[in-house]
């Protein structure tokens, strides 16, 4: 069987891809390439990679969106689904850019990915967009530390202004995260609405330490090592207040800005704020959604929402999503 993990971002898929997806004996691991935070980010643990060159391949050309794909990469795609079926494994793809981008290259993602593999289960997890929306400001902020190149200061932008510029361009966050019932159908539409599982951010993390164990028991595998292998583990941790508050500290500053900015990459955050600290204020980014923000992201979302909860039967009004 093959199950693919689309994500979405800012839903635990890290933490899947670090402890859970790569160790598990009835798992057959598709692998992930090193993202640019990833590579210089010392939070990041697991074996973050392709499980081999094959695997590469043919998600690049999925990611590509090329249709119909070329016959030898398809023929290696088999290979790979022949050896995960021969050891009797859960053949398994997670990769959150299958999400991501405009409506159009989604689609096209959804066709490349059934052209290349053929039938497959496909694995959402979604979560209150507001709560989506402020997760995935502070990987923005993240990336900006951890990312930007050498000699430049990252470029950080208040929360709401950074929200009002993504819905305006549409094809940039957090404006593809909030279309998540349309990623939702548009994979139906392809693979076919039973193949389709969407499990809620709020019910599986429900009891934080069983998180690997309700994923592996949608996937249909041992739910007793996917809790070994998730209990206390996360990844891609947001990033603190005092983290925060110490990067617009240095914004303030030219001198400060100038120096951070010359600093290695993989030390940025280490400056941002000493272990004592971080000790003293490890709460996560408080970013704070105004009452106009908080309306243009039930506004972006209401109508799909409500498509999930009528048509779906996703149990969205149990939680606060928008409807």
């Amino acid at each position: 069987m093959l199950w693919i993990h689309i994500g979405l971002p800012k839903t635990g898929s890290t933490t899947l891809q670090e402890y859970v997806f790569p160790h598990h004996s009835k798992i057959f691991y598709w692998g992930k390439e090193l993202g640019r935070i990833t590579r210089h980010d010392p939070e990041h643990r697991g074996p973050i990679h392709w499980r081999d060159a094959r695997c590469g391949l043919v998600i690049d050309t999925i990611c590509g969106g090329r249709v119909p794909p070329a016959p030898a990469v398809r023929a290696v795609a088999c290979q790979l689904l022949s050896e995960a079926e021969a050891r009797e494994r859960v053949s398994l793809i997670s990769k959150e850019t299958f999400s991501l981008g405009s409506r159009r290259r989604r689609d096209g993602r959804a066709r490349a990915l059934f052209e290349m593999l053929g039938p497959a289960r496909i694995l959402f997890i979604i979560r209150n967009p507001a709560d989506l929306v402020r997760s995935a400001y502070s990987q923005y902020l993240k990336r900006e530390i951890i990312g930007a190149p050498r000699g430049r200061m990252p470029e950080v932008r208040e929360i709401n202004e950074w929200l009002a510029e993504g819905l305006e361009l549409q094809r940039r966050a957090p404006a593809y995260h909030l279309d998540y019932a349309y990623t939702i159908e548009a994979f139906a539409e392809v693979f076919g609405r039973a193949a389709i599982q969407v499990c809620l951010f709020e019910e599986v993390t429900a009891t934080p330490s069983l998180f690997g164990t309700r994923i592996c028991e949608t996937l249909g595998i041992d739910t007793g090592e996917g809790l070994r292998l998730s209990q206390d583990k996360r990844s891609n941790i947001s990033l603190t207040q005092a983290e925060v508050s110490r990067l617009l500290e240095i914004r303030r500053s030219f001198w400060a800005s100038w120096r951070f900015g010359l600093s290695p990459v993989d030390r940025r955050r280490n400056q941002l704020c000493g272990a004592a600290e971080q000790a003293q204020n490890n709460s996560p980014t408080g970013a704070t959604l105004s009452a106009e923000s908080l309306a243009k992201i039930a506004e972006a979302t209401r109508d799909g929402n409500r498509r999930l909860l009528n048509q779906w039967g996703i149990p969205l009004d149990r939680y606060p999503y928008p409807l």
